[in-house]
């Protein structure tokens, strides 16, 4: 099992998973996302479970925000 932590939150994958933690602080990335050419936006983790499968992890920590202001949120909010 391979184990990241990503701000306060700890993200598990099995061993055959391909993983890249912390992508958007990669130097390839930054110098990319850099040029504004692009508008490329990054996400916190990149995990490739298997040849169809990509998943693009953005974390989020909510747990020192407001928390009442966060269930407003999540109660008002109407879906894509």
């Amino acid at each position: 099992m391979q184990t990241f932590e990503q701000d306060t939150n700890v993200y598990e994958f099995p061993d055959e998973c391909v993983v890249m933690p912390d992508f958007d602080k990669k130097p390839f990335f930054t110098k990319l996302s850099g040029a504004q050419a692009i508008h490329a936006k990054g996400c916190d983790i990149i995990a490739i479970p298997d040849e169809v499968t990509l998943y693009l992890i953005e974390a989020k920590d909510y747990s020192h925000s407001n928390p009442s202001e966060n269930l407003r949120r999540l109660r008002n909010w109407r879906g894509p």
